[in-house]
């Protein structure tokens, strides 16, 4: 027994000393590995974020085409400088947008390691700020012919349906489908995009299309063959640049959403604001308003009358009047709220309410309207354009050739159209006074300092002339020589 114990005793011994010379052996390589290991995790995490830092793109979502035009010769440093450079500066050298390129030293240390710095081939490339290093560097090295841009431009009012459709028209989307599909959810711009991941699922799911009203008016300069995902990242970026941080703030102030006062906005557009809700139809629509405006008038007149130590009398002016229900329903408002601050303040002051003459019907029916003005003002600009029947913001395009063929003789908008617009002029002057005579008459708009204009007004009975302060000295002489002709 004995025996057999100490015989075992004995292989176990030679056992025990074999396995621990193997693991004297392994250990050191198994410690090497470790921590080789850890040492190449270590340095793979440091480089990604190096490289994420140094060789990711300037601006993800930025993919405005930007064109450099690399000369022959130029080697590596300079190519870095022109692509460090290529960012937009104002007048006074300040940068308004970065650069191609974060570090001129990290590019020419990539292409120095990866060795394409004898391959960066002279042309004129088409690269954008959502491009890394690598990829402007392979567009370089390989020496494409540029992407060919072209403008596209979204108009207020434009809906996701119709913005595909001039994609597809444009030949940049095969079908727009591929542009309407991804509008709909709006999952691929969430992570991108923090106004559109706060889109109330309701809002999203009660219009077609969730990007609807997102999608930003605007010109664009887009590749010919861009991908619908990119086009609509443009218009994601231009919406939150102009609808930032202050839209956001000012959409908290009103306990109102992002959505929600975005869909305000949009309600509000209109294809002829010219002709739309402006003027005293703001103030049938939302009374406040004029409430509002008579409130500042008749406060700062009550102000400055005591520093002035003198009474003053403020008119106030109802504009773009054509019915005059109309001016009786703002009227009243403007009557009750000044009699009021007027009362409070105990002061003894007298104001006048009158109206703006700019629609043609407003000189038509200048009697009904005069029974409830105290003035009138012809506003000359807008009454030319809606007599006439063109913009005076357009209107500069074509009008060049009409004075070519001597069909007008001068620009209705600088020289009064006596004949047309002067007749209504003469007939809202006659119609008023017949039953007002003492109704106030003047002209407001830069009519107001042309010397012809100016005399016109004086023979049909105008008394008063409002214009931009560096035409006063061209009305007053051409009112003082109009008067002087009748002597």
């Amino acid at each position: 027994m004995e025996r057999g114990t100490k015989e075992r005793k004995r292989h176990s011994g030679k056992g025990n000393s074999t396995a621990g010379k193997i693991w004297r052996a392994v250990r050191p390589l198994l410690i090497f590995l470790i921590s080789a290991g850890i040492c190449v995790f270590v340095f793979a995490f440091a480089f990604n974020k190096v490289k994420a830092k140094l060789f990711s793109p300037v601006d993800i979502n930025d993919a405005t085409p930007v064109e450099i035009t690399i000369n022959s010769g130029s080697g590596a440093s300079s190519i870095a400088k022109k692509l460090y450079e290529a960012g937009d500066v104002d007048e006074e050298g300040n940068i308004v947008s970065p650069g191609l390129i974060t570090s001129k030293t990290v590019f020419k240390i990539y292409v120095d390691f990866t060795g394409k710095s004898s391959k960066l081939k002279a042309g004129t490339y088409i690269l954008s700020r959502n491009m890394d290093i690598e990829q402007i560097v392979d567009v370089i090295c390989e020496g494409n012919p540029p992407r060919t841009t072209l403008k596209f431009v979204v108009t207020e009012g434009m809906t996701a349906e119709d913005i595909a459709d001039k994609l597809v028209t444009l030949g940049v989307l095969k079908a727009k489908s591929e542009f309407l599909n991804l509008c709909k959810t709006s999952e691929s711009f969430k992570e991108s995009y923090p106004f559109v991941a706060n889109i109330p699922v309701n809002s999203a799911q009660a219009r077609d299309y969730a990007l609807e009203g997102y999608l930003f008016p605007d010109t664009y300069e887009i590749y010919s063959d861009e991908s619908a995902e990119s086009i609509i990242g443009r218009m994601l970026t231009r919406f939150g640049q102009i609808m930032g941080d202050e839209y956001t703030a000012r959409a908290a102030e009103l306990n109102m959403s992002v959505d929600e006062l975005k869909a305000v906005i949009a309600s509000l557009h209109e294809f002829n604001p010219m002709m739309g809700h402006r003027g005293c139809r703001l103030a049938v629509s939302f009374p406040e308003i004029a409430e509002m405006q008579t409130t500042a008038v008749i406060k700062a007149a009550i102000s400055a009358s005591k520093k002035l130590g003198t009474m003053i009398t403020p008119h106030i002016m109802i504009p773009l009047v054509g019915e005059v229900k109309e001016l009786k329903f703002v009227k009243d408002i403007v009557v009750a709220t000044a009699d009021k601050l007027i009362a409070e303040a105990g002061v003894d002051m007298k104001y006048e309410v009158g109206t703006m003459i700019e629609i043609p019907r407003a000189a038509l029916t200048a009697d009904e309207i005069a029974t409830e003005a105290d003035f009138f003002s012809f506003g000359t600009n807008d009454l030319t354009q809606m007599t006439f029947g063109f913009s005076r913001d357009d209107a500069g395009k074509f009008l060049g050739a009409y004075y070519d063929k001597k069909i007008y003789e001068n620009d209705p908008f600088a020289k009064l159209d006596q004949k047309g617009v002067g007749k209504l002029m003469d007939m809202a002057c006659k119609l008023g006074r017949g039953v007002n005579p003492d109704l106030h008459l003047g002209i407001c708009g830069e009519h107001g300092g042309d010397p012809s204009s100016v005399e016109f007004c004086h023979r049909t009975g105008l008394d008063y002339v409002s214009c931009s302060p560096f035409r006063v000295p061209i009305a007053r002489l051409a009112a003082a020589q109009a008067a002087i002709k009748e002597m």
